[in-house]
């Protein structure tokens, strides 16, 4: 029986990777695969076959066989009960409705919760109808916010009523598939013209896919504020589960577990470019690594990683911008910046890294003229209407989190500091309740250490940790508190997060699962955790395990990449009161003793010549006024060479959702090896111009390297000058725009606060605040009546520069003036940013999403004359 349509070569497929996965889950055989014995429907056991066919080995690491059996009886219940779910085809369904995980977030059992409040939302209406209701339901349960990487799950989402790209789109793909509507993750890794990325969701219905932005309804299917930016894409890619999935996109790879679907053609110009690897000699390389990279973020960040074929070429079709084409294999590396006019380049590797630097532009694809769906006035107010009544129902669920004042009640119960309580329970929001019963629960028995184990916690695991899981950690590692000094405790015995995985309890687990004498051998020589490691956890190719398994999970699997391996070895060697870390700089798991970090070796991954070696000395000397305003990250970046791959040197856990410079010095302590420093300045068109200082770093040595920048990237040419402009407050308070108020230099900027380009803009403006502060420049802000929301409170931007003006301006009337002055219209692309001098010169004008405009406008004044 074929209950999906499936051909015989694909049943046979999916049989075969099933057979292949029990055989590799092995030691969780009953946690995984004892449901089966209870099944008789053929749907059921083929679905679950697919589901096991292709899993993560995260998955099989974490969940047990339950799970995933009651996502695919919702799933089938689903597809029986909705009007639409018969005339999903088979394949569709198995690949875009069936699969739980959509990321690398948890996994949960959301199928009932979403299919109970959206089936009858969604009585009556078409497939696409179905589609926009479920975004306007998502809206009303969260909105943007940038955070850490960690990708929260879709009922964490709602439960904290904000999420950043990846977890919106997560939660709208969760709720789609609920409703046995087939839908995907769509996603940009790294834009061209601006640094960062972005993740949408495509939806299928009637035998079409459209596009929408999670969480920001539009009055139609493919309208968003990013369509403009995915049309400058140079990759929008998405991951099916498998190798069966025969639908008509191209191809980027096909994995083990997954095929990557290549979308870059539905939203952007593309070309189909070959990149040939060749040796010193001219012979091509087969099966060499190639990695297609853009500028961003301070380096060359990679958007497809491939391997050459037997003829040591490697493909991809990708947008119409520059490109760094990276090639290595073990004979050595090199690389090729590719203009985006260029459909071929070359590659040829060295057995030794070049010592010359070079100058480098990198320009990404143009900016073209988009088209959306024609939308009437009354549609587009009738959305805007909507909008603001979901606004208003988040507004009032947010209004049923703990208050400061139970907080501050909380801190005088306990005896705890009243400030560390309130920003605590200020930032687990709405997992704000559990989290005061937990504390109001062990503060009297632990003490401060109550409120210690959730200060060295995350802003996002306040908002799904359980007290359950806190109290395993801060039982046992209370045993194991001798000895240690109170600050290596807290953030390296204590503390429950390692890396991205999630926090689950494992304490209790490894001190049952070892006897006394191994603990105390252990504590002895923790060395000795790391060779228990490497004699019983399988390795297996970095990236194959595609997430973040918990420490429990890859001991009772008995499976890991090298990731996997060093977070079990810091959760092991926690457990048993030794504290342990990743290295914040180089991701090495360590453990200290006598007072000295010492590296541990888990894998071939690691295995380097210079790996104990002394650690020398970077001093970065920053030369001009130009290098001082450089920042790391952001302008530029330190990557060491690592088994013929750069590797960025990272300084913090976090990754791109924050700039904060956490533990960067111009003066730091790193690994000898060879290394580039790479320095860029994005321009208000997108492109960037930049530089590569390669260099080697000995044993020992402190090598001083220059940090500059040529300085005419910084000017700002005027544009035209600033005309008067007469706004209004909210209030109704009339605002005047005149050379007064430019008299130091202005930022000028049309927002749409709900949307998530503006809130990088106001994001960015409350981190330079004090900079703008002392530059004495003003910072209006100006809003369309239509876009007015809950959202534009200018008390819910404390941190903005002080001085900032909100405005309103009715039919952008004030866009037309400014438009007239300088002879240029702009498309209504929000934020439109404008930087003004004290001359009234417009020196730097920015239209839609473009992260670091607040620094730009800030170079811009800086070095524009008074």
């Amino acid at each position: 029986m074929n209950p999906f349509q499936l051909s015989d070569a694909s049943m046979g497929e999916i049989e075969q990777s099933f057979q292949w996965k029990q055989r590799l889950a092995h030691r969780r055989w009953g946690a995984l695969f004892s449901v089966f014995e209870e099944l008789t429907d053929e749907e059921e056991i083929t679905a679950l076959k697919f589901l096991y066919a292709y899993m993560t080995l995260t998955d099989l690491a974490d969940y047990h066989g339950e799970l995933f059996l009651s996502h695919v009886r919702n799933a089938l219940r689903a597809r029986e009960i909705t009007p639409w779910g018969r005339k999903v085809p088979g394949n569709l369904f198995l690949h875009f409705v069936l699969p739980p995980r959509i990321s690398i977030e948890t996994l949960e059992d959301y199928r009932p919760y979403f299919l109970e409040g959206l089936l009858g939302r969604t009585k009556g209406m078409s497939m696409g109808e179905a589609i926009l209701e479920v975004n306007h339901w998502a809206h009303e349960k969260a909105t943007y916010e940038p955070a850490d990487p960690r990708t929260a799950s879709p009922l964490t989402v709602i439960r904290k009523a904000k999420g950043r790209c990846g977890e919106e789109s997560a939660l709208v793909v969760a709720a789609l598939r609920s409703l046995c509507i087939p839908a995907r993750q769509c996603y940009a890794p790294r834009w061209a013209h601006t640094d960062s990325n972005h993740a949408w969701v495509e939806a299928w219905a009637d035998g079409e896919w459209g596009f929408l932005g999670a969480c920001e309804p539009e009055p139609k299917l493919n309208m968003g504020w990013f369509s403009g930016p995915a049309q400058r894409a140079m990759l929008v890619h998405t991951r099916v589960p498998g190798r069966i999935y025969d639908g008509p996109e191209p191809r980027v790879q096909v994995c083990g577990d997954f095929t990557e679907l290549n979308l870059t053609s539905r939203y952007a110009p593309t070309r189909e470019l070959t990149v040939a690897v060749k040796d010193e000699s001219g012979r091509g390389v087969p099966r060499a690594a190639v990695e297609f990279q853009v500028f961003n973020f301070g380096r060359f960040s990679t958007l497809a990683r491939l391997t050459s074929d037997h003829q040591g070429e490697a493909r991809l079709s990708t947008g119409r911008g520059d490109l760094m084409a990276f090639a290595s294999s073990p004979a050595g590396w090199g690389y090729s910046l590719v203009k985006g006019s260029e459909f071929s380049a070359e590659v040829v590797l060295c057995s030794e890294p070049p010592s010359e630097g070079f100058q480098f532009t990198m320009a990404p694809p143009p900016e073209i003229p988009g088209e959306e769906p024609p939308v009437t006035e009354a549609e587009r107010a009738a959305n805007n209407a909507r909008l603001k009544y979901e606004d208003e129902v988040r507004t009032a669920y947010e209004a049923t989190f703990l208050r400061e004042g139970e907080a501050r009640a909380l801190a005088e119960e306990l005896g705890f500091d009243e400030g560390a309580v309130v920003d605590i329970l200020g930032k687990a929001r709405g997992n704000s309740g559990p989290m005061a019963e937990f504390l109001r629960e062990v503060g009297p028995r632990y003490g401060q250490w109550a409120l210690r184990i959730l200060q060295v916690l995350s802003p996002k695991d306040l908002t799904d940790s359980t007290g359950e899981i806190l109290m395993d950690h801060l039982e046992y590692a209370l045993l194991e508190q001798k000895g240690c000094s109170g600050q290596d405790f807290a953030h390296y015995v204590l503390c429950p997060r390692i890396s991205l995985e999630p926090i689950r309890a494992y304490r209790a687990f490894f001190r049952s699962a070892f006897s006394a004498k191994q603990q105390g051998e252990f504590r002895k020589d923790p060395a000795r955790i790391a060779r228990w490691i490497r004699q019983n956890i399988r390795e297996v190719p970095l990236r194959a395990v595609r997430g973040f398994p918990t420490p429990r999970g890859v001991y009772e699997l008995g499976i890991g990449d090298i990731h996997a391996k060093e977070i079990l070895f810091v959760a092991m060697a926690r457990s048993f009161g030794i504290p342990a870390r990743l290295d914040p700089i180089g991701r090495r798991p360590q453990f200290r003793q006598g007072g000295a970090w010492v590296d541990v070796r888990l894998g071939r991954e690691r295995v380097e010549p210079d790996g104990q070696a002394q650690a020398g000395v970077i001093h970065l000397t920053r030369q001009g006024d130009a290098a001082s305003q450089l920042e790391y990250y952001r302008h530029f970046a330190l990557s060491r060479l690592t088994n013929n791959t750069f590797q960025v040197l990272r300084f913090r856990d976090l990754d791109e959702a924050s700039f904060d410079e956490v533990g960067f010095s111009d003066l730091l302590e790193a690994r000898p090896g060879y290394y580039w420093l790479t320095v860029g300045l994005r321009l208000p068109d997108g492109s960037v111009r930049g530089w590569v200082q390669p260099f080697y770093l000995r044993p020992g040595e402190t090598r001083t390297v220059p940090l500059a920048l040529q300085s005419d990237a910084l000017q700002g040419d005027s544009l035209g000058y600033m005309g008067e402009l007469a706004l209004h407050e909210v209030s109704g308070k009339a605002v005047q725009v005149t050379p007064d108020t430019w008299a130091k230099g202005m930022l000028l900027a049309w927002i749409e606060p709900d949307r998530e380009p503006s809130k990088h803009l106001l994001k960015e403006l409350g981190e330079l605040g004090e900079e703008y502060e002392s530059l004495g420049c003003a910072v209006v802000l100006a809003v369309g009546e239509e876009r007015l929301s809950s959202s534009l409170a200018p008390g819910a931007y404390p941190t903005l520069p002080q001085g900032t003006v909100f405005c309103l301006d009715g039919s952008y009337v004030g866009v037309g003036l400014v438009e007239s002055a300088l002879g240029k219209t702009f498309p209504r692309d929000f934020p439109l940013v404008f930087a003004v001098n004290a001359r009234g010169e417009v020196v730097y004008v920015s239209t839609g999403y473009r992260i670091g405009m607040g620094m730009q406008v800030l170079q811009a004044l800086s070095q524009s004359p008074v």
